[in-house]
């Protein structure tokens, strides 16, 4: 086994090794170690990047069904909304109560999933 001072000097050191034992009964053949699994990965590219990325896209699809859903559920709370309005809500209010309805929703729907 050899200790090496610098990576680069690998390829050297193994021809001296190799040169030093040619003809003897203990004849040596240096070869590299197989990559490890990390080596492996790494051929196919930025794996975080790439999961983040799609992570990125579903969750840019998730907000694009959630604002199309939310688009044809609005026309029909208008009035509702005009009237919260006309009693005396201020907007703040309106918006808290249409973010308590939405959570609620939420909340029901992943419990019967």
């Amino acid at each position: 086994m050899v200790k090496l001072d610098s990576p680069d000097d690998a390829v050297r050191v193994a021809k001296a090794i190799d040169e030093k034992f040619v003809n003897s009964s203990f004849e040596t053949k240096t070869r590299r170690n197989p990559p490890s699994p990390q080596v492996f990965v790494k051929q196919f590219g930025n794996i975080e990047l790439l999961i983040l990325t799609i992570g990125s896209v579903v969750f840019f699809t998730l907000l694009l069904v959630t604002g199309n859903n939310h688009g044809y559920l609005c026309p029909g709370a208008h009035s509702e909304l005009a009237v919260l309005k006309a009693i005396g809500f201020s907007g703040r209010a309106v918006l808290f109560f249409v973010l308590a309805e939405s959570v609620v929703i939420a909340l029901v729907a992943v419990s019967w999933a």
